[in-house]
């Protein structure tokens, strides 16, 4: 086989590998965890550091990431977010030793001064998770200057995502650092699509021995 016609075939298969996993991961059944934006009660502020939330995944191929914006905030404060990914430790804190993802920052200007402000990132194809288990995202200001709040849910009576909890680092020139803390009386509102397969049979055991350990 000459090598012109080798780098054709390789070419040919690299496109249709291309377009299969676009189709794939455009065609899968896709589900939904997180916590709507009408349970919001306020907002949390990033300033020159990062705020998540950790999440157990049953399935493992992430197919979108959405956090909002307080609708107080309109496109006159122009700031980016960048979204991580991360696994967790023992104790179910992010590692940001163990970053899985990374993406593209992304701006939103059209907010409108009375509804809150959607960030959504799409991944084709799928960030895929190591397996199913307690995860991490956190968005951190892209590029680094000003300040943006992120919706929340902030209440006396505490958590109301039974699957994890808000985490954040402390401030930072906007990337990852291990200084981290916790709130247990407040969630990320979010909203996270998983394209469904077969480890969806695989469900969370511990988490709630794992909750219970910040709250003691």
């Amino acid at each position: 086989m000459s090598s012109r016609t080798s780098l054709g075939t390789l070419a040919m298969f690299a496109a249709y590998m291309a377009q299969a996993v676009t189709s794939w991961a455009g065609d899968c059944d896709v589900r939904e965890i997180g916590l709507d934006p009408a349970t919001a009660a306020g907002g949390t502020v990033l300033n020159d550091n990062g705020k998540g939330q950790t999440f157990w995944a049953a399935d493992t191929l992430v197919t979108s990431l959405t956090v909002w914006r307080v609708a107080s905030q309109d496109s006159h404060i122009i700031v980016g977010l960048r979204p991580y990914f991360f696994e967790t430790d023992s104790t179910g804190a992010p590692d940001i030793n163990r970053e899985i993802f990374v993406g593209e920052p992304l701006v939103v200007l059209d907010g409108d001064g009375i509804n809150p402000i959607e960030f959504t990132w799409v991944f084709d194809p799928p960030i895929r998770l190591p397996s199913p288990g307690m995860y991490a995202f956190m968005v951190f200001q892209a590029p680094c200057h000003a300040y943006v709040d992120v919706l929340a849910h902030v209440s006396e009576n505490g958590s109301i995502y039974p699957d994890g909890m808000i985490w954040w680092t402390h401030r930072t020139p906007c990337v990852p650092i291990p200084w981290m803390s916790y709130d247990e009386k407040a969630d990320l509102t979010f909203k996270l699509g998983f394209c469904t397969d077969e480890t969806t049979q695989n469900r969370r055991a511990t988490w709630g021995t794992l909750k219970q350990i910040y709250r003691d």
